[in-house]
């Protein structure tokens, strides 16, 4: 849809999701109504959605981060190698992929939402110097452009995708990078949820949770013919290897009042010899590397029938399902299990619409002790859902962040004075997974060598009587959907072991106009490295790191080599754009860096690539 008139100002989320396909550890058709996990974050596509804010609100925020950044005044480099390609498109969402694996491929699909009535896919040769569109490739029978809602890929065989058209039912697939592309059309199903096998790529399980009967398909020939396998699905799984064979099935089957059912097949529900029932009377089932886990809701008799309370049920290296115990007698709502390596679970449970607190277990994931009280938890159709979050998120999220590469270090933010509210919460960090809670060390001086007078002495272990101590305190997904933040949330990569970044502020508890903040030491001390609101990554294993301001027009982006204590400017565009992302190869690796963004005067994309490799 053509937009006639730029009367917003844009900005963009940028999420990790598991389109690639496989999805070890991923939940495939309904969504759960009371086990939660994290999304995975090992995937190689990434989606920019542009939101819209009125121009008055967007005043406020240029005004609120109109704050000089620490950086040279020298003027921007220009001896870059630096391309840019203008896609002439204007929808409001962008799914972007890197085939990986050596490869040059760069897959782009652009649509409005999530019920566009059209698209565009675009594909790079060159890694992202220019694109061509290829929707002649995505023809129906009647000579129309297809639809194409969604992609899939896998990471063994990187040439191989899955395009899949929902109102049309068809899906496409290659074999070669879209060199070479085949439709299959007049599907028996709506192709809303499709999954590759890890290991072969012609096997593919497809469903539509919309309809009535939710029959789970199955394709053994790369989506030239499709076979129902099971009715009444609300989610299925892949096993997962070395735990399972690599033809095991899950699946949760819906049977009503009664509770639902788990299966496992390794026979593709071929014969009924070889299903297996698991566990019944599950409210929700979820696979987790050596961890199955389930909930059921259930009424405990005892001196007097209580009200309904939800258990969490688990299996530990496939082993029979046993009911996890907690400390408390409190209310269960809901889980949402945090983590599970390290041989551990870290499980917060919802209490109430309003308490949340952090577990953890042994390692069989049955035992659990409190770790944490009153983590930050929302769901949008449970905890929490009559705040103002309920406005902006459609996501189940708890913010505690584990640092990447590192073992048993985690981030979470505690709601403090019972108020569920960006200025009602603070920072801790646990380096024996949630055995001791700290506040976060502050530096002691701050982007311009002033004195930040947040002494080490009031930062000592957290307790009870340490409220009001001054500590650093860092955003996480709260503070990214709030309006009148958007901050970004914390960054650590397994590809830079110990370097974390973060927007934060220090004081007594998170609140607006946060600044940039890294640690080196995986988070055991700070530095402030820029004043104000900004969008970052790093590459070539934290090597180099990469900012560029928030809710503001610019040409220009800010490279440092020595982990934020120098930045230089860098110039990427001949003329300011609006910048929604700066994205690099999932891996970190590289030195090349794709931002995207988009003309002022009107929305249309543009992908500037710049090779910050030290000179």
């Amino acid at each position: 849809m053509a937009i006639e008139k730029w009367k917003y100002f844009c900005f963009v989320f940028i999420f990790m999701i598991l389109s690639s396909t496989h999805g070890k550890n991923t939940r495939f058709g309904q969504r759960a109504d009371s086990l939660f996990f994290p999304a995975e974050s090992d995937s190689s596509v990434w989606t920019l959605q542009i939101d819209s804010v009125e121009e008055d609100e967007v005043d406020r925020m240029l005004k609120r981060y109109a704050r000089s950044p620490t950086a040279t005044d020298a003027p921007p480099k220009t001896n870059r190698s630096v391309s840019e390609f203008h896609l002439n498109d204007n929808h409001t969402t962008l799914i972007v992929h890197w085939a990986g694996k050596g490869s040059d491929v760069i897959l782009a699909l652009s649509k409005n939402g999530l019920k566009g009535s059209d698209s565009n896919v675009f594909i790079s040769r060159n890694y992202g110097k220019a694109f061509t569109k290829i929707n002649d490739k995505f023809q129906l029978r009647n000579g129309a452009n297809a639809v194409i809602d969604r992609y899939y890929n896998m990471k063994q065989y990187n040439s191989h995708y899955v395009f899949t058209d929902i109102i049309n039912q068809c899906v496409f697939t290659t074999r070669d990078f879209a060199m070479s592309v085949t439709a299959y059309c007049n599907l028996p199903f709506k192709p809303r949820t499709i999954s590759i096998h890890e290991m072969n790529p012609s096997i593919i399980l497809a469903m539509d949770e919309e309809s009535v009967n939710k029959q789970l398909y199955i394709s053994e020939n790369f989506g030239f013919s499709w076979r129902p396998i099971h009715d009444h699905v609300k989610a299925f799984f892949w096993g997962v290897v070395p735990y399972d064979n690599n033809t095991d099935i899950y699946l949760e089957e819906i049977r009503g009042s009664f509770g639902n059912r788990v299966w496992k097949s390794n026979d593709y529900f071929r014969s009924t010899r070889n299903k297996v029932q698991l566990i019944s009377g599950v409210r929700d089932f979820q696979v987790k590397d050596q961890y199955l886990f389930a909930t059921k809701h259930v009424h405990l008799l005892g001196p007097r029938i209580q009200s309904a309370t939800t258990q969490l049920w688990v299996s530990y290296n496939r082993k029979k399902f046993r009911k996890a115990e907690f400390p408390s007698h409190m209310h269960q709502e809901e889980f949402y299990i945090a983590d599970a390596s390290e041989s551990q679970v870290m499980a917060c449970v919802n209490h109430n619409r309003t308490v949340t607190h952090l577990y953890v277990s042994e390692v069989q994931g049955l035992k659990f002790s409190l770790s944490l009280e009153r983590v930050v938890y929302f769901n949008p159709r449970g905890a929490n859902n009559d705040t103002w979050l309920r406005y902006y998120a459609n996501v189940t999220f708890a913010d505690i962040h584990k640092v990447d590469g590192m073992r048993g270090i985690y981030i979470a933010s505690q709601v403090i004075n019972g108020t569920f509210d960006v200025n009602h919460q603070r920072s801790l960090i646990t380096f024996d997974k949630g055995g001791e809670w700290r506040l976060l060390r502050a530096p002691d001086y701050d982007s311009a060598g002033r004195r930040t007078n947040c002494s080490l002495g009031q930062v000592a272990q957290w307790s009870k009587d340490k409220v009001n101590s001054c500590s650093l305190h860092v955003t996480q997904m709260l503070n990214q959907f709030y309006p009148g933040s958007r901050s970004v949330p914390i960054l650590s990569r397994r590809s830079a072991p110990g370097i974390i970044l973060a927007s934060g502020v220090i004081g007594k508890n998170i609140k607006s106009n946060p600044d940039v903040f890294v640690s080196t030491n995986a988070g055991i001390s700070w530095h402030q490295v820029l004043d104000g609101n900004y969008m970052y990554t790093f590459a070539d294993h934290g090597g180099i790191i990469v900012a560029v301001k928030q809710f503001a027009s610019t040409d220009t982006i800010f490279v440092s080599y020595d982990e934020g204590k120098l930045w230089e400017k860098v110039k990427f565009s001949h003329v300011k754009i609006r910048v929604y992302g700066i994205l690099t190869e999932p891996g970190e690796t590289t030195s090349i860096f794709s931002i995207f963004g988009s003309h002022l005067g009107r929305h249309s994309w543009i992908i500037s690539q710049i090779d910050l490799r030290p000179s």
